[in-house]
């Protein structure tokens, strides 16, 4: 162990009492009393992990509860193995032995690593700086039908393959009541997009959509405790608006934000039921008869421009400020709801 990364006295160890562990199968000395993420970085230890999309380097970040980057995985047994373990939370104790995960064949050397060579053309979605084309901008070229379902599908098939890592980490306590109301909902949705005339369906859109924008630019977010009652409202509300309109994000979005979870439960529970009401959408279209042969085939010529263009997004607004990036943001998706309003038709078509 390398004594020249410690302070020479003081802290919360107890430098009489040696502890002896491994990483990755490789054998270390620690001090009672130190976390598995300071015996490692006493011994030089700064790689702990692996991203698990890119594949990039991972360390400590934090230093307790709310560190994001330094998850291990800790074996006791053959019996007993336990992944996702924060390296600031696990005391260390003697014999312990600890894994990196995300990498094959090693933390060193890890042949995962060339997704990141990809990363231009495999944008994230929601939680990077990413454009996506303007939900609202669809309403003045497509009827609502055809651009809900077709949206769907795109999205879908975009978001599907990155949440299933997200399964493990979002609160299902808080899923789950919003996306059984949510399910309940969405069936209701979809008999509005089918039986709505078009004209009030696109009316609803614009006025929605500026309406959230609005709550969103504010900046206010609820700050109540998570009720049950509240939250099968929220998930009633992002249901019929996911059938109706392909607009569920907003309710749940100014829902979980202004709760007490950590940022990485919030963007695995929106990446799940995200997800969750695109299935559950899906099914209710398919029932109808709203997702047909040319459904599919329009999904399919529009989703390569729409993976470009979330490519461009990422590319060119990858190093905007924040402030400019939400300012940007919220013009073009004002700029698409107004657009969309059935005012502009006989210009735009």
């Amino acid at each position: 162990m390398s004594e020249g990364l410690r302070t020479p006295s003081g802290g919360r160890i107890d430098r009489s009492r040696v502890l002896h562990f491994s990483f990755d199968g490789r054998p270390y000395t620690g001090f009672a009393g130190d976390t598995l993420a300071s015996a490692l970085l006493a011994n030089g230890v700064h790689l702990m992990g692996r991203s698990f999309k890119y594949h990039r380097p991972r360390g400590v970040l934090a230093a307790g509860a709310e560190e994001p980057n330094a998850l291990v995985a800790v074996r006791r047994d053959e019996a007993r193995y336990t992944p996702n373990l924060r390296a600031t939370q696990v005391e260390l104790y003697e014999g312990l032995e600890a894994h990196s995960q995300n990498r094959w064949p090693s933390l060193a050397f890890d042949v995962g690593a060339v997704n990141d060579l990809f990363a231009p053309f495999l944008p994230a979605g929601f939680y990077y700086k990413t454009f996506m084309w303007p939900r609202g901008a669809w309403k003045a070229i497509y009827e609502p039908r055809i651009a809900a379902a077709t949206l769907l599908l795109i999205d879908l098939a975009g978001s599907a393959p990155f949440t299933i890592r997200e399964l493990r980490r979002c609160n299902w306590r808080e899923v789950g009541p919003v996306t059984l109301a949510a399910a309940l909902a969405a069936p209701l949705g979809t008999m509005a997009l089918i039986f709505v005339d078009p004209i009030l369906l696109r009316w609803f859109i614009a006025v929605l959509v500026l309406g959230l924008l609005a709550v969103l630019a504010s900046g206010w977010r609820y700050h109540g405790k998570p009720t049950l009652p509240v939250s099968l409202g929220v998930g009633l509300f992002a249901g019929f608006g996911s059938g109706a309109v392909q607009i569920a994000g907003p309710a749940v979005i100014i829902f979980w934000l202004g709760g007490a979870s950590s940022a990485v439960t919030v963007r695995a529970n929106l990446m799940v039921f995200f997800v969750l009401m695109g299935f559950i959408t899906g099914a209710a279209y398919v029932a109808q008869g709203i997702i047909t042969a040319d459904i599919l085939t329009l999904s399919v010529l529009l989703g390569i421009p729409f993976a470009l263009a979330m490519w461009a997004g990422a590319h060119w607004f990858h190093s905007a400020s924040e402030s400019a990036y939400r300012r940007v943001a919220y013009a073009i998706i004002v700029a698409a709801a107004i657009v969309s309003m059935p005012l502009w038709d006989g210009w735009l078509r």
